[in-house]
C-alpha cells in the first residue's frame, strides 16, 4: 500500500498591530527561537538555509549598523542610543545571521530585486563591511527562484521526520545504483515522504533550482554527498 506525506506546515501566519503587517513566523533546525519574516522570499531563504548542511545556526536581525560610521550594535535599542544625538547615521539590520560547521559566520540580507533597484545602496555594504571583516551576502529571487523556494519548503517540511522512514539501503539494487523517476519510487510503495527524506540525506540528489519535484522528476543517486543542498554560494 503506498503511503503519501502532507507535509505538515512549519510556518505560521501572525498580524504585527505595531508594524501594520502581516509576518510569518518559521521555526526549525537551525533557527535561533522564532524568526518573524516579512516576505515569502525571507521564509523561503529560512528554508534553504535549514537544509544546507554546513548551516549549524540562522539569527534573525542579529545586529544593528550605523552604515555612516560603520559602528555596530547589539540592538536596536544600542543603536538608538548611541546615534540619539548624532546629525547623520543610516541604520542598516541584516537579515539574518548564519554560523557553519568550523566556526565561520555571515550576514545575509534578503531582498527583491525591484527594492534593490529602489535604493541600489545597499550593494555597497558588503565591500564596506568587509573592511572591518565582516561577510555580507545579498540574495534575491534571482538566486531564491520559485522552484527552488517550492522545493527547500517541500523537503524542509519533512526534514524532521527522515528517521521514520524506511532506510534508503532497503531500497531496491536498481533503483540506489541508477537514475529512476519519482514515480518509480512511488510505484515500488514507497511514499513521497521516503522519498523526499532520501533527497535530505544525500542518498539522492535532484537540482533544486531547476524544476520543481514532482512524479517525472528524475531522481539520481548520491551515495552520501550533500552538495545538491548547498544550493547557495556565501563566498
Amino acid at each position: 500500500m503506498k503511503r503519501h506525506l502532507n507535509a505538515s506546515p512549519v510556518a505560521r501566519s501572525v498580524y504585527d498591530r505595531g508594524m501594520k503587517k502581516k509576518l510569518t513566523v518559521v521555526s526549525g533546525r537551525g533557527v535561533h527561537g522564532y524568526c518573524a519574516t516579512e516576505s515569502n522570499l525571507e521564509a523561503a531563504a529560512i528554508a534553504v538555509f535549514s537544509l544546507d548542511p554546513d548551516v549549524i545556526r540562522i539569527e534573525p536581525q542579529p545586529c544593528v549598523f550605523d552604515m555612516v560610521s560603520l559602528s555596530e550594535y547589539e540592538n536596536h535599542e544600542a543603536y538608538h542610543a548611541a546615534t540619539r544625538d548624532r546629525q547623520l547615521a543610516k541604520r542598516y539590520t541584516p537579515d539574518f545571521r548564519l554560523s557553519f560547521e568550523g566556526g565561520d559566520q555571515v550576514l545575509v540580507e534578503i531582498k527583491h530585486s525591484r527594492l534593490i533597484t529602489k535604493d541600489a545602496s545597499i550593494l555597497s555594504y558588503p565591500e564596506r563591511l568587509a573592511g572591518l571583516g565582516i561577510k555580507l551576502c545579498i540574495f534575491s529571487e534571482e538566486d531564491i527562484n520559485p522552484d527552488l523556494s517550492y522545493n527547500a519548503k517541500l523537503l524542509r517540511s519533512v526534514a524532521r521526520y527522515k528517521n521514520n522512514f524506511i532506510p534508503f539501503n532497503n531500497a531496491p539494487l536498481n533503483l540506489r545504483t541508477g537514475s529512476a523517476l519519482f514515480s518509480e519510487y512511488c510505484d515500488a510503495g514507497y511514499s513521497s515522504g521516503e522519498v523526499f527524506s532520501w533527497i535530505v540525506s544525500g542518498d539522492l540528489k535532484i537540482n533544486l533550482s531547476k524544476a520543481r519535484i514532482g512524479r517525472c522528476s528524475n531522481l539520481c543517486p548520491s551515495f552520501g554527498n550533500k552538495d545538491h543542498l548547498r544550493v547557495l554560494r556565501y563566498d
